[in-house]
């Protein structure tokens, strides 16, 4: 519980490993020598001075409580940072850790003040559930998610990383916000990619094997590199394709869902692929688009012009009255039986093929 206070400027180094119960700024800059081994604040560290700073060099900060950097500065060019209880910018605080790890839990309030990172050296390392939110878009090289669910707290959050990404058996939260991967994308053992909104730009495609999900409602999600989904979910609704000539395919009983108007052009799912109503959906297609099996799932599905055929391999069952098929102006094909035994099926034009 030793009270360490600044009368000035200082710098301190230590081989061994330095703890301070408090540590007073008092309007100075704090200075830990390189070498040494690390300081570690177990209880508050007030910074609301716009003049206090502490430069760590390549020497590890630890903080034991949640810090509202108000006003002042953290500055590391190597080490790791560790905020045990999450980290708050204000309008007057800034924090660098370019060539850093940032390792953090709880909230990671960057909206405010000034935050310096790299997208090449800097990592973002997860201790828990970590909620991330920011006015401007945040780099990093790498992130360590360690089990740990990310969530990005704002439609305004833009994250940005460089490394290849790997989600194993855990959601990636990006709700209303934005992500972008320089890298590849890597869903395994139930992982899920979940956005409610914003943008999601993979640049070097993901894989979604079987069990994994990715759902875009409301996004629009950007490929600049085959995005490959083998058995996966791909949960649709109002989602903006822009695949950019690349392929979004389907395969290996995969489930494409889809739920309201939702225009499917660019989307490829295989002759084993379930297209699954959540609820009453129109779909629209530059080409004829084809599946395995229709799962209207009581509710009813219209073909939104004259370019959206389908064709759908296995049998088609309509035995709810609140199920039906719509055509309106295009094709539909049904390579297995048909069987109407409630609903609608309805056509203004077009073929009916069975």
């Amino acid at each position: 519980n030793t009270a360490f206070k600044l009368s000035g400027n200082t710098e301190i180094s230590s081989s061994d490993n330095m703890t301070f119960g408090t540590l007073d700024l008092g309007g100075n800059s704090l200075t830990l020598g390189t070498g040494s081994k690390g300081l570690t604040l177990p209880n508050t560290l007030t910074m609301d001075n716009v003049s206090s700073a502490i430069e760590t060099k390549n020497v590890n900060l630890t903080l034991g409580k949640a810090l509202s950097l108000t006003s002042g500065s953290i500055t590391s060019t190597g080490g790791t940072l560790t905020f045990t209880g999450g980290l708050t910018l204000g309008t007057s605080g800034a924090l660098d850790v370019t060539g850093s790890t940032l390792s953090v839990s709880g909230a990671l309030d960057l909206s405010s003040g000034t935050f310096s990172s790299s997208d090449n050296s800097s990592i973002l390392d997860l201790q828990a559930a970590t909620t991330l939110s920011s006015s401007a878009p945040v780099s990093f090289g790498d992130v360590h998610l360690n089990g740990n669910v990310l969530t990005l707290g704002s439609a305004s959050t833009h994250l940005k990383v460089n490394d290849p990404l790997a989600l194993a058996g855990i959601a990636l939260e990006t709700g209303a916000g934005s992500l972008t991967l320089s890298s590849a994308l890597a869903l395994t053992n139930n992982a899920s990619l979940n956005s409610s909104g914003g943008t999601i730009t993979l640049g070097s495609g993901a894989s979604a094997p079987s069990g994994t999900s990715i759902s875009l409602p409301d996004t629009t999600l950007v490929l600049q590199n085959d995005l490959s989904l083998t058995g996966a979910t791909l949960k649709t609704n109002g989602t903006t394709f822009t695949t950019n000539a690349n392929a979004l395919s389907l395969s290996n009983s995969s489930i494409l869902e889809v739920e309201g108007t939702q225009d499917l052009s660019g989307v490829l799912p295989d002759n084993s692929t379930t297209l699954r109503l959540v609820a009453d959906s129109t779909i629209n297609d530059n080409a004829t688009l084809s599946v395995g099996t229709l799962d209207l799932a009581d509710d009813a599905l219209t073909l939104g012009s004259s370019t959206s055929d389908l064709t759908v391999i296995n049998a088609i069952t309509i035995d709810a009255s609140t199920e039906g098929i719509s055509t309106g102006e295009a094709d539909l094909t049904v390579e297995g039986y048909f069987t109407l035994a409630q609903g609608k099926l309805e056509s203004t034009s077009g073929e009916l093929i069975f």
